[in-house]
C-alpha cells in the first residue's frame, strides 16, 4: 500500500526542487546540532538512500527523517514528479511528504493527490496538520489491517529505506505503541555505524567477506556478508548465523538486509564461546596453518588404512575417495570439519605416495592428529573432527565393494584397520 503526490516535470526545474528537498533535511551546524524545528536525517540514510524503481537516468532517492519508519521515495516517472509514502509510514513520513509536496507549491507547481485527482489539485490547506492527521489515523487503520491479515508466526518483510519485518501479532497494539514500536526498530538500525567489509583468503576455508565489528559503536551487519571479527586481538572471525544464534538477545534484527549489534555488550564469556566457533573452529586461534596439515592428514590417513588394508590401492579407489572427500567438504556444516576436509583435499595428491611408499608413518601421525585436537580445539569440536575420521572410514570400508567393486561387506581385514583406528582415536567399543 501507498499513496502519492505527483506533480507534472515541466512545471518546475528538477534541480531546484531538489535544492528545496535537501535544505528541508538540513542535518544542522557544522558540530551536528540539530536547530528546533528543522528535520534531520538519520545517520545512514545518506549511506542507505536507495534509487527508486525508475529508468536508468531519471532522479530517484528515499529519504528518512528522524521519527520515521518507511521514509519518503522521491523519483521521476514519465513526465511526473512522484513523492510517495509507503504503509506503515509514520507521522513523521508523511509530514515529511506533505512538506516535499508543500515546497513544490511554493515554487509554483500544482500539487495532486493519486486517487483523487477529480477532486482538483491540492491547497496548501490540504497539507496542513489537521488533514495529516487524518491521513495517518485512516492509514495506521489500513496498516493494522494488513497485519491482521497475515496472522501469528509470520513475518513478511516491507521493503523501503529500511527493510522492515512486520509480525501479525503486533496488530493488537494501540496506534500509538505500534508507531512507536516500530519507529524504535528503525532508529537502532539508523544510529549504527556501516560496518567495512574485508576479504579474508583463510587457510582451509577459502576467501570469506567479514565486517569488522566496531566495539565502540553500534554496528550495522548485512545479512550478505560471511562473518564478522570480534574485538580482540587473538579472537577470529566467526559466521554471522552463529553470532546471531550465540548473541541473538544482544543484537537488533527485524530487517531483511541488516543485523544491528550494540556497542559494548559482549560479555568475555559470550567473545569465548562465539570465538569457539571461529572460521577453523580455533579457540583464541591456537592452531597454526601447520597444527591444520596435521589435522586435515586424518582423514587421508583413515582412507589409506582401509582402502589398502587388502595390501593395494588402485587409482579407480583414489578417484572415488577424492569425490567422497569433495563431497564431504561442501556439505559438512560443523566448522572445524570442514575445514579439515578441505585442506585435506588440497594435500591429498602430495600425501597419498609418502603414506603408501611408508615414508610417513600413518599411525604416528594419526597420534598427532590426536594431541593437537584434544590440546586445542573445545572437546565437542574435538569429539566432533574426530568421529567424522571414523564415520569416513567406515564409509570407505562399507563402499570398497558397492562403490570401489562388487561387494558391500567390510572384510576381515577393513575390520582390523577399523579397529586400530578407533583405538588410536581413543573411543572404545
Amino acid at each position: 500500500m501507498s499513496f502519492t503526490y505527483h506533480f507534472a516535470k515541466s512545471e518546475l526545474p528538477l534541480d531546484q526542487f531538489r535544492e528545496a528537498i535537501e535544505s528541508v533535511i538540513d542535518p544542522g551546524d557544522e558540530h551536528g546540532n540539530v536547530p528546533e524545528g528543522t528535520w534531520r536525517e538519520q545517520l545512514l540514510s545518506a549511506m542507505m538512500r536507495e534509487r527508486s524503481d525508475h529508468e536508468e537516468g531519471q532522479y530517484g532517492e528515499i529519504f528518512l527523517a528522524a521519527g520515521g519508519i518507511r521514509g519518503v521515495a522521491v523519483y521521476e516517472e514519465a513526465d511526473e514528479v512522484h513523492i510517495k509514502v509507503s504503509s506503515f509510514s509514520s507521522r513523521t513520513d508523511q509530514y515529511l511528504a506533505a512538506r516535499f509536496a508543500w515546497e513544490a507549491m511554493q515554487l509554483g507547481a500544482e500539487v495532486w493527490k493519486e486517487g483523487h485527482e477529480e477532486a482538483g489539485a491540492l491547497t496548501t490547506d490540504q497539507l496542513g496538520s489537521e488533514a495529516i492527521e487524518s491521513t495517518h489515523a485512516e492509514w495506521w487503520k489500513l496498516s493494522k489491517g494488513t497485519l491482521a491479515a497475515y496472522g501469528d508466526g509470520q513475518y513478511p518483510v516491507l521493503g523501503g529505506i529500511i527493510s522492515l519485518s512486520v509480525h501479525g501479532q503486533d496488530a493488537s497494539m494501540s496506534d500509538e505503541d505500534l508507531e512507536a514500536h516500530y519507529i524504535s526498530r528503525v532508529a537502532k538500525l539508523g544510529d549504527a555505524f556501516p560496518c567495512t567489509t574485508v576479504t579474508f583468503d583463510m587457510a582451509g576455508v577459502g576467501e570469506k567477506s567479514i565486517h569488522i565489528l566496531q566495539w565502540e559503536l553500534s554496528s550495522l551487519l548485512s545479512k550478505t556478508i560471511d562473518g564478522v571479527k570480534l574485538p580482540g586481538e587473538t579472537r577470529g572471525a566467526v559466521p554471522l548465523d552463529a553470532l546471531i544464534e550465540l548473541a541473538g538477545h544482544h543484537l537488533s534484527d527485524g530487517c531483511e538486509s541488516w543485523v544491528c549489534a550494540p556497542a559494548n555488550q559482549f560479555e568475555d564469556g559470550l567473545l569465548d564461546r562465539l570465538n569457539e566457533y571461529s572460521f577453523g573452529g580455533t579457540s583464541s586461534g591456537e592452531l597454526t596453518d601447520a597444527d591444520w596439515r596435521v589435522i586435515a592428514q586424518a582423514p587421508i590417513i583413515a582412507f589409506v588404512l582401509v582402502a589398502a588394508a587388502d595390501g593395494n590401492v588402485d587409482k579407480k579407489e583414489l578417484k572415488r575417495f577424492a569425490e567422497i572427500l569433495g563431497g564431504l567438504a561442501e556439505q559438512q556444516g560443523h566448522l572445524p570439519t570442514a575445514r579439515m576436509m578441505q585442506t585435506a583435499m588440497t594435500i591429498f595428491a602430495e600425501l597419498i605416495p609418502r603414506l603408501v611408499s611408508g615414508e610417513v608413518d600413518p599411525l604416528r601421525e594419526l597420534e598427532s592428529f590426536v594431541s593437537l585436537a584434544d590440546s586445542k580445539m573445545s572437546p565437542d569440536d574435538a569429539g566432533k573432527v574426530k568421529m567424522s575420521v571414523l564415520v569416513l572410514a567406515k564409509e570407505v570400508a562399507e563402499a570398497s565393494g558397492g562403490f570401489f567393486g562388487f561387494g558391500s561387506k567390510i572384510d576381515k581385514d577393513e575390520e582390523r584397520a577399523l579397529a586400530v583406528l578407533i583405538h588410536v582415536l581413543g573411543f572404545s567399543g
